[in-house]
């Protein structure tokens, strides 16, 4: 498997060159790997469940965090299709579930720009903006 790796705020102008690593290796530092580890994934700051809306599938947005990048972004919030967004896609890769979020976001790094596609009230749109790191105190039950 080839692999790169960058550490600390210069990630996102990181040039190093991949490496390769042996299968075994990744395997053995995933067993390794504690069960509660919070690995450095992006932060959007939205909570959302499974919907469908039998054309649509994605993550309802059910909860944004205030000082979130998808607050800044005016994501919606809510409790049905008419008082939130649907988020469809995160930088072109669907999301119709939580885990589906949390995977496209290991793709980018904290301050990277990403594109959302949403889908509401007034049809689809798409909004451009930047992930964060995860504030202090904030676990990964608390959303991508």
């Amino acid at each position: 498997i080839l692999v790169s790796g960058c550490a600390g705020s210069s990630a996102t102008t990181c040039t190093a060159p991949p490496v390769a690593l042996p299968v075994s290796e990744v395997r053995a530092f995933l067993r390794a790997l504690p069960a509660d580890a919070d690995l450095d994934v992006p932060w959007l700051g939205i909570h959302g469940v499974s919907a469908d809306t039998g054309v649509v599938r994605g993550l309802r947005i059910t909860q944004i965090d205030a000082k979130s990048p998808a607050a800044a972004l005016g994501l919606r919030a809510g409790t049905d299709f008419d008082s939130s967004d649907l988020l469809v896609a995160v930088g072109g890769e669907p999301v119709p579930t939580p885990e589906a979020l949390r995977a496209a976001l290991t793709r980018f790094a904290p301050g990277e720009a990403v594109e959302l596609l949403l889908f509401g009230s007034t049809g689809y749109r798409s909004v451009r903006g930047r992930l964060a790191d995860r504030p202090a105190g904030q676990t990964r039950s608390s959303g991508p």
